[in-house]
């Protein structure tokens, strides 16, 4: 169980001895209905609550050794999918109601969702509204004590798992960006249906569309004030896009070992193939990938828990480890060959996984435009 005396390198450790000694042996007969058990287990341990203040049910790690436990659950985790469903849920919904939920609020929200008891999605994107954010259809119309919700949220991870949901939504039309609000919303409340979408990858990370017909949310549920929500949903996509893919660099290790266990036990033409320069050259560029996003990970971590500013860092967190993810998916396919296409091998479920990096959290030509722009570009 991880505890806030823990050094880094004993938050891998142990974050690894739970991968082998519980998770992976209940992974092996995992089930739909089982996920909430494989859930409760994870806050247990401390892991959907790695950074958040004990007093509310978390840890009370550094950003930088959250971070630290992610890379060791991506790598030790034989559930790619599931261990990103965890890592989503700490920093996407768990740290944005930290710092978006008011003081009597926060206990009561935060606290569940880090023991695991609950599980919280992140409700934002629309059929017609993804990278254009703030092109949101779904409005909440005041109304008595609370507002009616309407809309259709898609897209969204953890959403048929979840029970509840924070929900961007609009509560001025006119007002366009500046008119959104976010809610903290109950999905047993009437008014809520769920519809299941099928992906081909990252499995273990359930996602589906919300649709919310005449749903009434109190008052007390709005996340801050009436137009806020523009503002919450910038600080979270500093949470979210820069450590949202820490759990594959961590996957990316386990690649590289085994690129490099298969180039030299596998032998052609009388020589291990990593003697041959194409493949040791694919191992060397995975090696730099692999290292080069954990230093950038390391510094936006590093960053946050100085209370900096990460809006460059984050996007540029996004766009370089998931790209960086793709490409050695891809290398680890071809150096594998057959042995990583047939049977229970993961190299192609890890290059299905990959692919989801281009587009969630923002495609990346989206990053790319905000690192310019932030950069100078005008």
């Amino acid at each position: 169980m991880l505890n806030a005396e823990m050094d880094a390198d004993q938050v891998a450790g142990s974050v690894k001895e739970f991968c082998e000694s519980v998770l992976n042996p209940m992974l092996k007969q995992h089930a739909a209905a089982r996920f909430h058990g494989l859930w409760k287990r994870c806050g247990e341990f401390g892991l959907l609550g790695v950074h958040i203040e004990p007093n509310l049910g978390g840890v009370g790690l550094s950003v930088s050794k959250a971070v630290q436990a992610m890379l060791s659950l991506g790598e030790h985790c034989d559930d790619a999918g599931f261990a990103f469903a965890i890592n989503v849920s700490l920093f996407s919904p768990i740290s944005t109601l930290r710092s978006a939920t008011s003081q009597p609020q926060r206990t009561d929200i935060v606290s569940p969702l880090c023991r695991g008891d609950r599980i919280c999605a992140y409700a934002l994107s629309e059929e017609q509204s993804g990278s254009d954010a703030f092109a949101l259809s779904t409005t909440a119309k005041a109304l008595g004590d609370g507002f009616l919700l309407n809309g259709c949220k898609t897209y969204i991870s953890l959403g048929s798992v979840a029970q509840e949901a924070i929900v961007f939504a609009s509560t001025n039309p006119e007002r366009k960006q500046w008119g959104i609000s976010a809610f903290h919303v109950d999905l047993s409340s009437d008014g809520v249906s769920r519809t299941q979408i099928p992906k081909a990858g990252l499995q273990s990370t359930p996602m589906a569309a919300i649709e919310f017909k005449d749903c009434f949310v109190g008052k007390d549920r709005m996340l801050g004030n009436a137009g806020s929500g523009g503002a919450i949903f910038e600080e979270s996509q500093q949470w979210e896009r820069s450590f949202v893919w820490a759990t594959q660099i961590g996957v990316m290790q386990r690649q590289l070992n085994d690129a490099v266990e298969h180039a030299n036990r596998r032998r052609q033409f009388d020589q291990s193939i990593g003697q041959f320069q194409s493949v040791s050259n694919r191992i060397a560029d995975m090696r730099i990938r692999l290292e080069t996003s954990k230093q950038l990970l390391k510094h936006t971590a590093e960053l946050r828990d100085q209370g900096c500013s990460t809006r460059l860092e984050s996007s540029m967190c996004k766009l370089h480890l998931s790209e960086s993810f793709l490409q050695n998916s891809l290398d680890s396919a071809r150096i594998l060959a057959a042995s990583g296409y047939t049977g229970e091998a993961s190299a192609i479920s890890e290059l299905n996984d990959a692919m989801a990096g281009l587009f969630l959290g923002g495609t990346n030509d989206i990053q790319r435009n905000i690192i310019s722009r932030l950069t100078g570009v005008v």
